[in-house]
């Protein structure tokens, strides 16, 4: 069937994000909706740029936001949200590419815990 090729096609891009990630970071507020909601996690590469329509972490003024970038400005998904258009005395910059949602299936298991702990700790008594 198609839809197990698929679901083991994204199992492999879900790998591939948690691998590329180098941070998570939480969402506060509804401004992305519906594409994320307040308290989603989200994995994030470092970057200091990215394409248009791609989904990233940026600093404007003193604050972090999570924004679609595209030329005119960054975009909310939520249209009760204004597009922010970053001044030049807004020192604006881009921190990371937003690559996806941390999902349940993405943490260790119980099981896998308890290995990470036994390689930890063996590693650090040393």
């Amino acid at each position: 069937s198609t839809q197990g090729v698929s679901s083991a096609a994204s199992d492999v891009y879900k790998r591939q994000s948690v691998c590329r990630a180098d941070t998570i970071i939480t969402v506060s507020g509804d401004s992305m909706l519906p594409t994320f909601r307040d308290g989603d996690d989200l994995l994030v590469e470092y970057t200091p740029e990215i394409n248009p329509g791609e989904i990233g972490i940026f600093i404007v003024a003193g604050e972090g936001f999570v924004k679609e970038y595209q030329p005119d400005g960054l975009h909310s998904h939520n249209p009760k949200y204004k597009t922010i258009h970053p001044g030049l005395d807004d020192n604006f910059r881009c921190i990371g590419r937003v690559l996806g949602i941390v999902t349940e299936d993405m943490l260790p298991t119980p099981r896998e815990l308890d290995v990470l702990n036994e390689v930890y700790s063996t590693k650090h008594e040393h």
